[in-house]
């Protein structure tokens, strides 16, 4: 479904020196699979899941969603693969502390042409349901505990129906509770609802939850062993 081939990715730190972050990045992510992606701070995890999102571009290499290579698309095409394609998560949540947690997951389909204005809300809601906040639907996110508001986040991200789920340190703001409660969320994401989840993370924790694990390091990738297989 996602193959990349060899992808590099600098950062120029002024006009005659750069920091090379990616070196020939080659992996590919499958359908209904939960990925996870390890390495130290700094070691390019949050850049590569960025290019996996096409919000990053790439220096070389090849990068294929469904056979088409990403190199030749438009902008717009970009953009319009990017919506219905990926639901995005992140560390700090990112919810509009004006609007509810139904309004929040809202947000999403108003650039969706293909999800009728009549459909918003009851899609919304039923995604609120799903992760237990049917109760909480009308708070805004400073009246939610923070597991609360990844929840809504999450929800948020399904709110296209997207295919593959990207989650950037999803955890990193939560206590260990929470935490695993919202692993076990991504994990039913994978199990009940074929979606993909491809999530970076510094936390072990993953280890227990995801199928293949990537190890990001000096630049280079490795497939990690996970109870001592490969899964």
């Amino acid at each position: 479904m996602l193959k990349l081939n060899k992808i590099s990715k600098s950062y120029s730190i002024d006009k005659n020196d750069k920091i090379s972050l990616l070196n020939d990045i080659s992996l590919e992510i499958s359908n209904n699979k939960f990925y996870g992606i390890v390495g130290h701070s700094g070691s390019g995890k949050s850049t590569l899941l960025n290019i996996i999102g096409l919000i990053d571009d790439f220096d070389s290499g090849k990068y294929f969603i469904d056979n088409k290579e990403v190199n030749y698309l438009s902008e717009d095409e970009k953009s319009s693969i990017r919506m219905k394609k990926f639901g995005f998560v992140f560390q700090s949540f990112y919810l509009n502390n004006r609007l509810t947690a139904l309004e929040n997951v809202m947000i999403p389909m108003y650039i969706n042409k293909g999800i009728p204005k009549s459909e918003r809300k009851k899609i919304a809601m039923n995604l609120l349901e799903k992760f237990g906040l049917g109760n909480r639907i009308n708070h805004r996110p400073n009246q939610l505990s923070g597991g609360e508001q990844q929840r809504v986040a999450i929800a948020r991200a399904l709110a296209n129906n997207p295919e593959v789920i990207l989650a950037d340190e999803p955890t990193g703001n939560l206590d260990k509770k929470n935490e695993e409660m919202i692993f076990n969320y991504f994990k039913k994401l994978v199990t009940e609802d074929k979606k993909t989840v491809v999530i970076v993370s510094h936390n072990e924790i993953i280890n227990k939850y995801a199928d293949i694990i990537y190890k990001l390091e000096d630049g280079k990738i490795y497939k990690e062993v996970i109870d001592n297989e490969v899964k």
